[in-house]
């Protein structure tokens, strides 16, 4: 029953254990952070990874201070914070983590036994910085490790939570939650979710503005191929279709050096899945990214989706047909050509019990600290009533 201490270097359980809590927003964690985005932004070698880019620019100083206008009142942290990060995004776990580290507590992140040089170039940026002697107590309080799903440490670590960050499918969700918990322990957990974008046809008056929509969806594809749950797999169109055509032809340009057979494999096995579930299914385009024109959306649809840029395109003549066609799992709905008032008018409807976030295309992977619904900021601090 081996636990691997990916970070920080000579880091250890019992170490850890014996770690003082932090003040929310001390001058430590705020410096540390700092130095994580300098390390990012300022050595050549990263900029290879879009990823780590966009990271080191979410935690510049003065986005993570804007972060502490979100605290009214006395917060204090919650104490032990088991971290389960996602196989699908490497980075994501980052984002809960430094929540979590913003608010004083102690933090130990499973990380997935999936190998990639992003993973190794991240754990190594991070065991870089936390080898900085100043940074010695965020050192002794958060630990990166790794562990067989089969061994027993899950167990071990729920029981002395005092919160547990779970991201993964429903499934892994679900087998997390088994384990017995302290009776206070926090589950916040992130399950199966897609996304979706709505793009206004009407609005799409020039080949400047197709190309510009293209380069936007992409950079909402690009990083993880549609793997992070908050990447659009569904556009729904209205209006004018003659640019329709033209988008995803320049959609296609962009993916042509990202795509794996297996996904091109994928992208066909789909295609005709969904033409012998509905006649009306309409492949638009079939290579390098996929789309599928398909007259509803079904729940079986959404779940033989596998990512790696295949787009299923559902035409609408009024955007109130989405409160028709959204689920409970939808997390994000990107926008474009659309008035947001209006689509906060529709959305506002109860019978959408999905929708999370509402965000122009070409943002959907900026990550809030508020994700699907949850206040990580809250959620992971104690916050004290004083009349």
């Amino acid at each position: 029953m081996i636990l691997d201490v990916l970070s920080p270097q000579n880091g250890e359980l019992e170490g850890w254990q014996k770690a003082s809590l932090l003040t929310p927003f001390c001058d430590e964690i705020i410096t540390f952070l700092h130095a994580f985005s300098d390390r990012l932004l300022g050595e050549q070698q990263y900029k290879a990874f879009p990823e780590l880019v966009a990271l080191g620019f979410w935690l510049r100083e003065r986005h993570i201070r804007s972060f502490y206008e979100q605290l009214n009142g006395l917060h204090k942290p919650l104490g032990q914070v088991v971290h389960f990060a996602p196989a699908n995004v490497d980075t994501m776990f980052v984002y809960s983590w430094v929540c979590s580290l913003l608010m004083g507590n102690k933090n130990i992140v499973r990380l997935s036994s999936k190998d990639s040089a992003l993973k190794q170039t991240l754990i190594s940026v991070l065991n870089s910085v936390l080898a900085v002697k100043a940074f010695r107590h965020i050192a002794a309080a958060n630990l990166f490790v790794s562990f067989s799903h089969h061994s027993e440490w899950s167990q071990k670590l729920s029981a002395i939570a005092d919160a547990r960050v779970i991201w993964g499918g429903d499934d892994s969700v679900q087998q997390i939650r088994a384990y017995p918990i302290p009776p206070t322990c926090r589950d916040i957990t992130f399950a199966d979710k897609y996304s979706a974008a709505i793009v206004n046809g009407n609005q799409l008056k020039s080949h400047a503005d197709t190309v510009s929509l293209a380069e936007h969806l992409w950079r909402d594809t690009k990083p993880y191929m549609q793997q992070a749950c908050s990447s659009p797999r569904v556009i729904f169109w209205l209006g004018d279709q003659s640019q329709q055509i033209p988008l995803l032809n320049s959609l296609n340009e962009r993916a042509k050096d990202f795509q794996a057979l297996n996904q091109l494999n994928q992208h066909v096995v789909t295609g005709q899945w969904l033409r012998a579930q509905c006649s009306q299914a309409n492949v638009l385009i079939e290579s390098a990214i996929c789309a599928v024109s398909v007259s509803r959306l079904s729940r079986a649809y959404l779940d033989m989706h596998m990512g790696g840029g295949l787009f299923y395109i559902r035409h609408i003549d009024d955007i109130e047909q989405i409160a028709s066609e959204l689920d409970s799992k939808c997390q994000t709905l990107c926008y474009a050509g659309i008035e947001k008032g209006a689509l906060i008018k529709v959305l506002a409807n109860p019978s959408i019990t999905g929708v999370d976030r509402v965000v122009p295309v070409g943002q959907a992977l900026d990550f809030e600290t508020t994700w699907d619904g949850i206040s990580l900021i809250h959620a992971l601090s104690r916050q004290i009533v004083v009349r």
